[in-house]
């Protein structure tokens, strides 16, 4: 019951059900042509008696239709769809009904590499009278410039009513413009390959190998003997290959081609070279090219392509298959200036930068000169790709040069760049190039460099001592503390070994130092290291032949770190504590202090004139049980503050000592004040609670004093203290209050939250106010976090 032939008579169903489609159409012969839905899937059956089935993909037969199509001759065919889902073409073939092919129309398979079938009713061949096409288009595979490309086409053969393979022109309306194919190259090259092949392979419509997903690598891969053949059914028309260009911005100049590959595979005698704008390039070439032979094609104009798709034409000859060897683009870069242009686009940033920086790295070592030459006038963003360049020649000196130079540049982030790219190396190489680097201004790059080295590289602590053996690299601590990463975890203590006897003298303090791990004078961490190895022990062999103070006062800290010091090194030391330097006189006696060698020394060095020495002494004599008569006297009698505190430090531990750390408390000097405080609560001798509660309610006392007073307090824990924290709290609710009071102030509301109970709170409760300042009002928000002392 069709109105016309795209009618459709759609059974009436329930509301539930989907519309069905029910036709009879004249195929040379009535044919009943049914598509329904059964147990959720199409079924399409064609023919009554013996009738042929097919399930259909989609799940759904809403908008299917038959569409009667005459071909040539008068044939016809029934094309079965349903809009988006499926397709079918139906022909009375053989004196019975038949279905020739069925298809998915929507996109299916892997991303990236996903299909969808088609089916095409259009005139394409010119003669008025439409073919029925069918064929599939594929993500990823196309002609540069074309939205989709219908791979593997077949057309329904009218008389036989099969479906045959057929050649199709899959090309848009474009200008053409037509070029001769030269057997030599343009004037202006002088070379057969490019600087940089930015070509890449992507698609192509066929191959030999019957690959699902074929790619024309053989087209780039620098053998013309390898190439690309196409692989369709006929003669190969139409059959293309895709290729992506891997910089846009460089501008094409000229293709060069291999025709022919092979002797046994076809060569076209006219192709053409489509990108993603522009015009269309028809090539024809004027004799059938020989295997091997390279033909220029100059182009009209230069053009900026992202892909390229070569399209074969008409063949030489009848070959059963046609192909290309070779496929090559020169860019602006192979014609003069080019490299500078390159260079120039550097300083774009961003992704055209970068597609710059790619471009140059390609070209190896041939890009280096200019960008040394440049590298002084260029900016940040230029340097920094730049590197990226000289990384993928790590090993020329030039490339060397720039990574040198960027760990000393002014600005960080060439230097951060420098060394990430340096850690990124599958190599310890560029690591190495910036731990050498010299100068103030790469010290911290060297230093991380070391570091980084160390760690991934610990078997390449050569280079770290060569390093080390450079006049003045022993002043770098973080150096020391490279060489003793890598020495703990890797297996280069022979290598260490074999280089210590040899080693100049502060390189060998240095190591000494490091391997050690002391914790130098820069503020080494000083966690790691064995003192007692036979590397350390080795390294301080030298000491007694030091004579630089520096080199000295590091054999000597080695020895202070723990390594066992020999006999001789024993006598250097006692000598080294009569220097007339005070910190080697300091540094001797913390040595022999740790080689349990330092009492006699000691109690000489309480005279000493210089109170640092003093106060190593005192260290010392700390470990010596007979020492508390002496070291009393230096607590109540020592001219020097900081003295006198060391000295109460040194005895707090001893219990006859204690009513001597007490009467500390009320020492003239603040400095003796805390620190008997301190070193009362550390002894746990609560019993001085009389004492610190007396400096608590001191209003003019120093902050370091009331500082201690708080902590004792808290450490102590009894309620009793909350009188005293509860002035401490007072002074800093003043209107104006002095900063130190504030601080101290929140100190002793966190003593208060801790000690806890109902008057405690109370303070903390008051604390909690608009009216006091906002670093006590926060410590007092905070207080339900404080865990209890109790």
């Amino acid at each position: 019951m069709r109105s016309s032939l795209l009618g459709l008579v759609l059974a009436a169903a329930p509301l539930v059900a989907q519309a069905q489609v029910d036709e009879t159409v004249e195929l040379g012969r009535p044919t009943r042509i049914q598509v329904r839905l059964v147990d959720d899937a199409v079924q399409l059956e064609v023919g009554t008696r013996r009738a042929e089935r097919q399930t259909l993909p989609g799940g759904t037969v809403t908008g299917a239709s038959v569409r009667p199509v005459t071909l040539a001759g008068g044939a016809v065919v029934a094309v079965v769809t349903v809009p988006d889902r499926a397709a079918a073409v139906v022909a009375n073939a053989s004196g019975r009904p038949a279905i020739l092919w069925t298809g998915n129309l929507a996109l299916h398979g892997d991303p990236g590499e996903r299909r969808r079938d088609v089916v095409q009713v259009a005139d394409r061949t010119g003669d008025g009278v439409p073919e029925v096409i069918v064929g599939y288009v594929q993500e990823g595979r196309a002609i540069c410039g074309e939205e989709t490309t219908l791979l593997e086409p077949r057309a329904v053969e009218p008389r036989s009513l099969t479906l045959r393979s057929v050649s199709l022109r899959n090309l848009s309306q474009r200008t053409e413009v037509t070029v001769l194919a030269q057997p030599g190259p343009p004037e202006a090259l002088e070379r057969e390959a490019p600087l940089i092949q930015v070509l890449q392979p992507r698609s192509a419509s066929s191959a030999a190998g019957g690959s699902t997903t074929p790619l024309p690598t053989g087209l780039v891969d620098g053998d013309p003997a390898v190439g690309w053949v196409e692989a369709a059914p006929g003669p190969g028309r139409w059959e293309f290959a895709t290729l992506r260009v891997t910089d846009p911005g460089l501008a094409v100049h000229t293709l060069a081609l291999v025709p022919r590959a092979q002797e046994e595979v076809g060569a076209p005698r006219e192709l053409r070279v489509q990108g993603d704008s522009g015009q269309r390039v028809v090539v024809r070439f004027p004799r059938e090219p020989s295997v091997g032979e390279v033909w220029w094609v100059p182009l009209p104009e230069p053009v900026r392509w992202t892909c390229v798709s070569v399209v074969l034409g008409e063949a030489f000859g009848d070959p059963a298959h046609v192909g290309l060897g070779e496929v090559r683009a020169f860019t602006e870069v192979d014609l003069g200036g080019g490299m500078d242009a390159l260079v120039a686009r550097l300083a774009s940033g961003g992704e055209e930068g970068a597609r710059a920086a790619r471009a140059l790295r390609s070209l190896g070592p041939d890009a280096l000169d200019p960008l040394v030459a440049g590298w002084a006038e260029m900016t940040a963003v230029e340097k920094r790709l730049v590197l990226r360049v000289a990384a993928a020649a790590a090993d020329d000196e030039r490339a060397r040069g720039l990574f040198v130079a960027a760990a000393a540049d002014g600005d960080q982030h060439v230097r951060s760049g420098a060394l990430e790219l340096a850690e990124a190396a599958d190599g310890p190489d560029l690591l190495g190039v910036l731990t050498a680097a010299e100068g103030p201004a790469a010290r911290d790059t060297a230093d991380r460099a070391a570091l980084v080295l160390a760690r991934r590289f610990p078997a390449e602590v050569g280079q770290l001592l060569a390093v080390l053996e450079r006049p003045g690299a022993e002043e770098r601590p973080v150096l020391r503390r490279a060489l003793r990463t890598a020495v703990d975890r890797g297996d280069g203590a022979e290598v260490v070994a074999a280089w210590i006897p040899n080693a100049r003298t502060g390189a060998r303090a240095a190591a000494a130092l490091a391997l050690a791990g002391g914790s130098g004078d820069s503020g080494d961490s000083g966690d790691s290291g064995d003192p007692g190895s036979p590397l350390a022990q080795l390294a301080l062999e030298g000491a007694p032949a030091a004579t630089e103070f520096a080199d000295r006062w590091r054999f000597a800290a080695a020895v202070a770190a723990g390594t066992p010091p020999s006999d001789a090194t024993r006598a250097w030391l006692a000598t080294l504590a009569e220097s007339e330097e005070w910190m080697l006189r300091a540094a001797a006696l913390r040595a022999l202090g740790a080689a349990d060698a330092g009492g006699p020394v000691a109690r000489q060095a309480l005279e000493d004139p210089y109170p640092r020495v003093r106060i190593a002494a005192v260290q010392v004599l700390a470990n010596e049980t007979d020492a508390g008569d002496a070291l009393a006297a230096v607590a109540r009698g020592d001219r020097w503050p900081m003295v006198r505190a060391a000295a109460v430090e040194a005895l707090a531990p001893r219990v006859a000592a204690r009513p001597l750390v007490r009467a500390a408390v009320r020492d003239r000097h603040e400095v003796v004040r805390a620190a008997a405080i301190r070193s009362l609560a550390a002894a746990a001798d609560w019993g001085a609670w009389d004492s610190v509660e007396e400096r608590l309610a001191q209003t003019r006392e120093w902050p370091v004093v009331l500082e201690a007073g708080v902590a004792f307090a808290r450490a102590r824990c009894r309620e009793d203290a909350v009188d005293a924290l509860r002035g401490v709290v007072d002074r800093a609710m003043r209107p104006n209050p002095w900063q130190p009071d504030v601080e101290i102030a929140a100190r002793a509301v966190e003593a208060l939250a801790a000690i806890g109970g109902e008057e405690a709170d109370e303070v903390v409760r008051r604390a909690d106010s608009d009216l006091s300042p906002p670093m006590i009002r926060v410590t007092a928000q905070a207080a339900e976090a404080v865990p209890s002392c109790r």
